[in-house]
């Protein structure tokens, strides 16, 4: 069997800290080959890097979580820019989220768009938060560059009708395990109208817990988190994206494996050995929208 990647988690939060050695254990043990560890805020940008620099299966990804803008520096694009010039990493975790009290769709919007600039710049992927935000997204889509591999919707809730309009972007959409749970199998149903070359997987550790039936890994609750979600429980969100649909699990972490491939390909470094299995080419994805991102301009007021 293949081993597995998980497209969207936040390791270095601090409701994992406690359980640190064991979880490092056993996704080395599973194996995960590869994660994607999204920064959110300032904050916690060095840590992210430092895991980067220690583990050898981390991707570090940095970005301003909608929840957190208001925490931002009048530095923070600067400093965004030195991680992406510095490190061969992602950007995001960053998005429109009108789910949140009191949200600033403006202000959002802006910062969005700043990180869309930097990540075509810079020819990296970019992953988004959405929430109840999806016609405000698809409005914003088409007057900023995006880069050539595309971006990811991280967690995809939104309607199955707008799949096709987020893949003329170049969009990928990644399943979460919270999607197996009872109440939620229209959200689980919607990943059967996405191509199988747009799927992905992930944990959003210690978020968006499995049900507790699916749970393989249950950790004890830490720094306000009940049950935080462990990183391994990627297998169990593999086999649940297959059950949905209806696809040998060997297969669907074949096909993911080479979706994650293709979209985080420009931040694997180079040193390290390739080992997913049958990645296909390694080539940007030319039918992709690319606009000329042209001169940046920074925008630390925002």
């Amino acid at each position: 069997m293949n081993a597995y990647q998980d497209a969207h988690n936040h390791l270095q939060h601090a409701a994992l800290d406690p359980h640190l050695a064991e979880i490092l254990s056993t996704v080395r043990t599973l194996p995960v080959n590869w994660m994607v560890v999204n920064g959110t805020a300032e904050s916690d940008w060095e840590k992210v890097a430092d895991m980067a620099k220690e583990l050898s299966f981390v991707i570090p990804s940095f970005g301003l979580h909608p929840w957190f803008l208001l925490e931002r520096s009048k530095h923070w694009e600067e400093a965004l820019c030195a991680y992406l010039t510095q490190t061969s990493c992602a950007v995001g975790e960053v998005g429109l989220d009108l789910w949140m009290q009191n949200s600033d769709l403006q202000l959002q919007k802006k910062i969005l768009r700043t990180h869309l600039e930097l990540a075509a710049e810079f020819q990296r992927p970019i992953t988004i938060h959405c929430l109840r935000a999806w016609p405000e997204l698809l409005e914003l889509l088409p007057t900023v560059p995006i880069p050539n591999c595309g971006f990811l919707l991280h967690s995809y809730t939104g309607p199955a009708r707008m799949i096709e309009k987020f893949l003329s972007f170049g969009s990928y959409f990644s399943f979460s395990g919270y999607f197996l749970s009872r109440g939620k199998e229209e959200k689980a149903q919607t990943f059967r109208e996405i191509p199988y070359d747009r799927l992905l997987v992930e944990t959003d550790a210690p978020d968006m817990p499995l049900p507790a039936e699916r749970n393989q890994f249950p950790l004890p609750n830490a720094a306000g988190f009940e049950c935080p979600n462990h990183p391994a429980n990627i297998q169990a969100v593999v086999r649940g994206l297959a059950e949905i649909l209806k696809t040998p699990e060997d297969e669907v972490l074949r096909r993911v494996g080479q979706n994650f491939y293709r979209l985080f390909e420009s931040v694997i470094p180079e040193d390290r050995e390739y080992r997913i299995q049958n990645p296909g080419p390694r080539t940007p994805n030319s039918e992709l929208q690319t606009p000329n991102s042209g001169p940046r301009i920074l925008n630390s007021e925002f």
